[in-house]
């Protein structure tokens, strides 16, 4: 794909203050559906900090996994029977529990290797901003 662009662009993986501003955005937009989520600034501050290296792509798949936990923590049998008002929550510990499983999907190395094709052959230098 890249050699049919007449430009090349290397765009970063999400910086820090990119990551919390992701999460806040998906958990905005989820609370508008119905779902509920206690967390408060500091979970959000440690769970964009343990998502370092992970994409946009990779984020939304900790949110989905997040979100899924209130519901597996419930018996099967009364599933059925419940209202969405009656579960939980989703929890900074839910998010610990999803990032736990859902791993980035960019390697590191790969990476090092965009950075460096980016110092040789970009257009722009990427400023790099973590924490």
């Amino acid at each position: 794909v890249i050699r049919r662009m007449s430009n090349r662009l290397y765009i970063p993986l999400p910086s820090f203050s990119s990551r919390k501003e992701l999460f806040i955005k998906v958990i905005e937009e989820e609370t508008k559906r119905g779902n509920k989520y206690d967390l408060n600034e500091d979970n959000l501050v440690e769970i964009s900090k343990l998502t370092k290296g992970y994409s946009g792509c990779d984020i939304k798949n900790v949110i989905r996994e997040a979100s899924m936990q209130p519901i597996r923590s419930i018996k099967s049998s009364v599933l059925f029977e419940m209202s969405i008002d009656d579960f939980r929550p989703v929890t900074k510990d839910d998010f610990l529990h999803a990032i736990k499983k859902v791993k980035s999907s960019v390697p590191i190395k790969s990476l090092e290797q965009y950075d460096i094709w980016n110092k040789e052959n970009g257009s722009f230098q990427i400023e790099e901003e973590d924490s």
